[in-house]
């Protein structure tokens, strides 16, 4: 059992911590900069919006659960994506993000398609 299970945190990078701890920190802070500060959340690689930090926040859960299924469990069923919580957005952002965020919960398994038509869901 998982520190973010054990502690009932709920993140969609929790299985990450049987590879790793420090992946397991990187998501939960990915997910907690994503409402106040979505250039944190994308760790500073790229400059953007809610809306990108939340594109980004989708790829990376999935590359997360492919990790985890080639290096650890094949098996792994990691349900639905949880959509972090919405922002006090910029007013020209804040409908549009409401509405992609409203989407995405949850999003199911090859259901969906992220913002750049991406198929995002549970894997």
């Amino acid at each position: 059992m998982t520190a973010a299970v054990t502690t009932g945190l709920r993140s969609n990078f929790a299985q990450l911590e049987a590879q790793d701890v420090q992946l397991l920190r990187l998501g939960l802070l990915a997910e907690r900069y994503f409402p106040a500060d979505p250039n944190t959340s994308l760790l500073k690689p790229l400059a953007g919006d809610h809306r990108t930090a939340l594109a980004a926040l989708k790829i990376t859960w999935q590359l997360g659960v492919w990790f985890h299924r080639t290096f650890k469990d094949p098996a792994f069923k990691s349900g639905p994506f949880i959509p972090p919580a919405a922002p006090a957005a910029e007013p020209y952002e804040a409908a549009d993000l409401r509405a992609e965020l409203e989407i995405g919960r949850p999003i199911q398994a090859g259901r969906g398609a992220g913002p750049s038509g991406a198929r995002v869901g549970a894997l």
